[in-house]
């Protein structure tokens, strides 16, 4: 009997490592197809813009997502998640802090809150040092799901018409916002840092002729950098 169980056990626990190998061979398969062969800082960039072209929407959480095995990786965010994992230094510090799950994080809010937005990559230079500066544009268009979010006032009696008027102005309006990206790379082409930088002040001055309408649309969800402005 006891050879029977000992036996029974020895199955199960072949049976156990054969489905850990061939987890990690599917997640060495899935992070060696998102990131190039012979790894460059330029490569590397470019590869994150294509992957992040139309922001992170992972349906997991972004923990659960970076602690993934492979019963995640039909997530519209594994791939994306896989690939940053491989390419940043665990403490990397980006605008909303330390860490890959704060990247990450910031990058759900903001695809959250701008859930059209496309971001086309413009150029990639190499700065000072081991850093890459990328420059974008961000495209989306502003709708009444976004207004709500950004200004719930609107739906109350008392304090809506002070938002109605500036909320009509933006409504179905298309916003194409310059961006830069700095990153810092290591000796292993692995980011360090990445700072980023959103200059929607000057679309919205072309849009809102009120000084006060700008500070307010500046001050909400809209702004890409409402969500992380006190991280890094």
């Amino acid at each position: 009997m006891k050879i029977q169980n000992k036996a029974v056990s020895l199955e199960d626990e072949v049976v156990q490592l054969r489905e850990e190998v061939e987890r990690l061979e599917k997640k060495r398969y899935t992070i060696h197809s998102t990131v190039p062969t012979k790894i460059t800082a330029l490569k590397v960039v470019v590869e994150y813009f294509r992957l992040f072209q139309n922001g992170f929407h992972p349906v997991a959480s972004v923990s659960d997502l970076c602690n993934a095995t492979t019963a995640l990786r039909d997530d519209p965010g594994y791939v994306q998640t896989q690939f940053f994992q491989a390419v940043t230094v665990p403490d990397v510090l980006f605008n909303a802090g330390y860490g890959v799950e704060a990247a990450l994080e910031d990058w759900r809010l903001v695809s959250l809150y701008h859930a059209n937005q496309t971001i086309n990559l413009e150029r990639v230079e190499r700065g000072v040092g081991n850093t890459v500066v990328a420059y974008m544009n961000g495209v989306f268009t502003i709708t009444e799901m976004m207004l709500h979010s950004a200004f719930p006032d609107l739906e109350s009696d008392s304090e809506g018409r002070k938002w109605l008027g500036l909320a009509e102005k933006l409504l179905d309006k298309q916003f194409v916002v310059p961006s830069m990206v700095c990153y810092q790379f290591d000796e292993a082409n692995r980011v360090v840092s990445g700072r980023y930088e959103a200059n929607m002040l000057a679309p919205l001055l072309e849009l809102l002729p009120s000084a006060e309408d700008v500070s307010l649309v500046l001050s909400s969800p809209i702004n890409i950098h409402h969500w992380s402005k006190d991280g890094g």
